[in-house]
């Protein structure tokens, strides 16, 4: 698995190699979804899969990193199984906690800020090639799935979290904006910005 994270890391940034990224990512996800709890244990506790998760795109341009829509929506897909995976393994602990504080869901700002990031430059990059249709039913789809595995893998956690957030109120209103016309992500959606520190404009984001 680190060799696969380092590969990810060392052709993100060249734009001949997406279709590797797609292999990728899908390798990572297969990886939790058939791996169980050990594989589960392995990447998130062990390899720092929800940190690096967010850390690979917190500082680069997303909209170049993920060009294309079907890459977007497969990257917020590995967000949500990772998220969920998290939840799987808290849960397989049950009473045992005396390695809770390793599990403590720490990575919930960062993650669902590089969410609405992805979503978001996603679809200017859709309406500057001239689209009339910025979101895509998958790419709301995928970010709800996404942020609302973060919102629920937050309640699970005893961590009450102090990051600040990088996500302004006008970017979150105008996601939800796009979804209104899905009641269901609407909602889901709704919930989870509501559980986020936004910041009040634009200067505000650091």
């Amino acid at each position: 698995p680190e060799l696969i994270m380092s590969s990810f890391d060392s052709l993100v940034d060249n734009p001949d190699t997406k279709s590797e990224l797609y292999l990728t990512i899908d390798v990572i996800e297969t990886l939790l979804q058939s791996g169980g709890t050990r594989a589960a244990n392995h990447l998130i506790k062990r390899q720092g899969l929800l940190s690096w998760l967010h850390g690979t795109v917190s500082w680069r341009n997303t909209s170049s990193v993920f060009p294309y829509e079907a890459l977007r929506c497969r990257f917020q897909k590995l967000v949500a199984t990772a998220v969920d995976s998290y939840r799987c393994m808290r849960h397989a602990r049950g009473d045992d906690t005396d390695d809770d504080d390793a599990l403590e869901f720490y990575e919930k700002v960062p993650l669902a800020n590089a969410v609405i990031r992805i979503c978001l430059d996603g679809a200017d990059t859709t309406e500057n090639s001239g689209s009339s249709n910025a979101f895509s039913p998958s790419l709301l789809e995928n970010t709800c799935d996404a942020l609302w595995a973060i919102h629920l893998a937050d309640k699970q956690s005893q961590f009450a979290s102090t990051s600040s957030g990088s996500t302004s109120i006008h970017d979150a209103s105008y996601l939800l904006e796009k979804s209104v016309c899905h009641m269901e992500i609407f909602g889901k959606l709704l919930a989870s910005m509501c559980d986020l520190p936004l910041v009040t404009n634009e200067t505000g984001v650091p």
